[in-house]
């Protein structure tokens, strides 16, 4: 019988594996030709080839979990972790848990397996979807064994987890599309490609010699053309007649997640919830994004001059962590504190970018 597996998805893992082994390399060069930072490039070689031996292992296993007849197969025996069977008529409860932004999926046992009556499955690199359609036929199974528990010892109790698996698939929208999430990644490379280049060519044109000077005035232009055209690139999409769904799709890696939107064909209820937005929330809208990217180039600028004024030091590798800690707060935080100071509503999110009308409508 065709098995259901859950795996850890590839193009993901294939960036942050491209990512990891670039700045390795600069850690390693940093180290190897400049001894006043070779504490700073030591550090960095560390945590990120660490991080390369964890993806180049996911990539060579990518199955997390494997449903059978019989029960779940655990497809995780990374270090001290071996497989093992759970099986179906054994499961009494299914949850997920989170942490450090990496899920995890809990399965409660009637009678303990190697010892242990609950085991968590750090589900690295799947999806979101991955992650509900394993809770969902997990559930599923529960409740076939449970219907059946009273019958007779003769009864096969053979749970069908693709049945369920199917139902699942079904229960998903079926207007996504492949092309317009590939053009999308497309508009971000290009979005990625000017911020790094038009700062460096703009500088090269001005009479800057301080490195401090340097520094803010490239993240004081990097900062502002890449989330301006990021933000640009989901208005081409929804002119295109599509949008992104409320949260798009996680991909869990440990300690860190990865959120691409997905694309999905707009209706004619949607189209008209966006055209009855006032113009007032429209024009606070576009205020509130751009204030949002002069505070967030502000906040990276200044960090990234400290951060080269202290490289030599560990204040440096501090002033990093702080800087991303409070960028990312203040993403979080200003868009409550603007709706509630201009008295707006949030009625349509696209993978976390929200889009305002007034509380009166």
């Amino acid at each position: 019988m065709k098995s259901v597996v859950i795996k850890s998805h590839l193009l993901p893992q294939l960036v942050y594996l491209l990512l990891d082994l670039i700045l390795m390399s600069a850690g390693a060069l940093i180290t190897y030709f400049d001894h006043h930072n070779y504490f700073m490039g030591l550090f960095v070689l560390a945590v990120f080839g660490w991080g390369t031996v964890m993806i180049l292992y996911r990539i060579t296993q990518p199955i997390l979990l494997e449903f059978s007849t019989n029960g779940i197969i655990n497809r995780m025996p990374f270090l001290k972790r071996k497989r093992f069977l759970i099986e179906w008529n054994n499961i009494t409860n299914v949850s997920t848990s989170q942490r450090y932004l990496l899920t995890t999926l809990v399965i409660t046992l009637k009678s303990p397996v190697d010892g242990k009556d609950t085991f968590a499955f750090p589900l690295v690199g799947a999806s979101s979807r991955a992650i509900e359609e394993a809770t969902f036929v997990i559930e599923q199974g529960i409740t076939y064994i449970n219907t059946f528990q009273e019958e007779s010892e003769t009864h096969p109790q053979q749970f069908d987890y693709i049945k369920a698996d199917t139902e699942f698939k079904q229960k998903l929208p079926q207007t996504n599309s492949t092309w317009i999430w590939y053009f999308w990644a497309f508009l971000e490379i290009i979005a990625a490609v000017l911020a790094w280049r038009v700062p460096s060519y703009i500088i090269t044109k001005l009479t800057v010699t301080s490195d401090l000077n340097i520094m803010f005035v490239y993240f004081g232009l990097a900062t502002p053309i890449l989330l301006s055209l990021s933000e640009l690139s989901y208005w081409i999409i929804y002119k295109l007649g599509w949008h992104s769904t409320v949260n798009g799709r996680k991909i869990f890696l440990r300690r860190n997640t990865l959120q691409i939107p997905i694309f999905v064909r707009t209706d004619v209820a949607y189209q008209q919830r966006r055209q009855q937005i006032t113009k007032r929330a429209r024009c606070l809208y576009a205020i509130f994004i751009v204030t949002r990217i002069i505070i967030t180039t502000v906040l990276v600028s200044i960090f990234m001059v400290l951060m080269e004024a202290n490289v030599e030091s560990i204040f440096g590798i501090i002033i990093i962590l702080v800087g991303i800690f409070l960028v990312f707060s203040f993403w979080t935080t200003y868009q409550v504190i603007f709706i509630k100071i201009f008295h707006l509503k949030i009625i349509q999110t696209e993978n976390n970018h929200p889009h305002f009308d007034d509380v009166s409508e």
